[in-house]
């Protein structure tokens, strides 16, 4: 350590020169800096992630719901067409969706003993087809009869 007794240096206590010190503090607290910077990058990192994951996952949802509802146009057509039509599993291509990935529905069309004048109309849509993050989407109603009849007039 230096002597500031003949310098014009600020001394401690003990007559050393605190020229020296300053140094030592600089170095920590650019560290400390560095390190708190990279926390704040790493955390805007994670959120803007999260919120991508989000996004898509919204995305998913919707394409589900608007599968589910051309399921039901689909039903509701078909049975205008043929009062027969019990159902089917519809592939929906990737190429119809605009995307990367195609989505399935499954419909199914059933009569019930207490409500003789109606199609009971299930749709399940799922999207994507085949991935974990695929989301479902459901559908029930009954149709009357009488739409099958009204097409045909």
């Amino acid at each position: 350590m230096m002597s500031c007794q003949n310098n014009h240096r600020k001394c401690g206590r003990n007559g050393v020169s605190l020229a020296g010190r300053r140094h030592g503090i600089a170095v920590p607290l650019v560290l400390m800096v560095i390190v708190l910077a990279m926390s704040l990058a790493a955390a805007l990192i994670r959120v803007v992630a999260l919120q991508h994951a989000h996004a898509e996952t919204v995305a998913r949802q919707y394409q589900a719901f608007w599968l589910a509802e051309s399921g039901v146009q689909r039903a509701t057509t078909r049975l205008r067409q043929s009062p027969r039509y019990d159902g089917e599993t519809w592939r929906v291509p990737a190429a119809s969706l605009d995307g990367a990935e195609g989505g399935t529905v499954t419909i199914e069309v059933e009569t019930t003993e207490d409500q003789p004048d109606r199609w009971h109309v299930t749709v399940d849509a799922v999207f994507p087809d085949n991935s974990p993050l695929r989301v479902a989407e459901h559908r029930e109603l009954w149709i009357p009869y009488s739409l099958a009849q009204e097409s045909s007039e």
